[in-house]
């Protein structure tokens, strides 16, 4: 019964450190798709979606050019996830304001 639980444990133990490992691997990507797509479903429709996919396709060009590093990355992700939340449409004004989080000194 011991070598049972000990080994039940080890395995939870070693699935929990390789999910939390994953995460932080991938948090940017995967923060990156969620904000994309819920940008483009509260976009108002005389929005250019296209525009937008290449905005998030720029972004993330930059960010495996190393021209933004991952820790800025997730901060505009984070603020832009924030800004977003309390808009039901964005207009191309918030979507310049979003890109602005990302490349503040533009």
């Amino acid at each position: 019964m011991n070598r049972r639980l000990l080994v039940v444990g080890g395995v939870l133990a070693a699935g929990i450190a390789a999910g939390y490992l994953l995460m932080r691997m991938y948090d940017v990507e995967f923060l990156s798709m969620v904000v994309e797509r819920t940008v483009e479903e509260k976009l108002d429709p005389s929005v250019d979606a296209a525009a937008v996919r290449r905005m998030f396709a720029g972004l993330r060009a930059d960010r495996e050019a190393g021209r933004l590093t991952r820790g800025a990355c997730r901060d505009g992700l984070l603020e832009a996830a924030a800004f977003i939340e309390k808009r039901q449409v964005l207009r191309q004004q918030d979507v310049e304001r979003i890109e602005g989080y990302f490349h503040p000194q533009r």
